[in-house]
């Protein structure tokens, strides 16, 4: 049988920032409860971090989910991507649906996995 389960919290580059015992442990004025069970059941990031289940130790870091890079940078909502380029949520969707190698002038690489 392996250990109790806990929570480790990671921050938006996956790097662990904190661990918690419990859901109650992980809540405060940042973290909402259903915020955090919804994080932990998709893997997705909440607030600027991921949470995810452990028995032993937690690992140190973790491969997290994104979009795209732009200028060295990993972007994970196409809001984000909008924001940084200068150009609406719906240029990115299309820019993405087509496979676009530049958004306003920048160089994209999208990750496709």
């Amino acid at each position: 049988m392996k250990g109790k389960q806990s929570i480790a919290i990671y921050d938006r580059n996956g790097n662990l920032v904190k661990v918690a015992r419990s859901i109650r442990d992980a809540i405060n004025e940042e973290f909402l409860d259903g915020g955090i069970r919804a994080a932990l059941k998709s893997e997705k990031i909440y607030k600027d971090h991921f949470f995810r289940y452990f028995f032993e130790e937690p690992l140190k870091n973790i491969e997290v989910p994104y979009l795209c890079i732009i200028d060295g940078i990993k972007f994970m909502k196409q809001t984000e991507i909008a924001d940084y380029c200068g150009v609406t949520k719906q240029a990115v969707s299309s820019a993405n649906r087509h496979g676009a190698t530049l958004i306003n002038g920048k160089i994209v690489k999208w990750n496709k996995e």
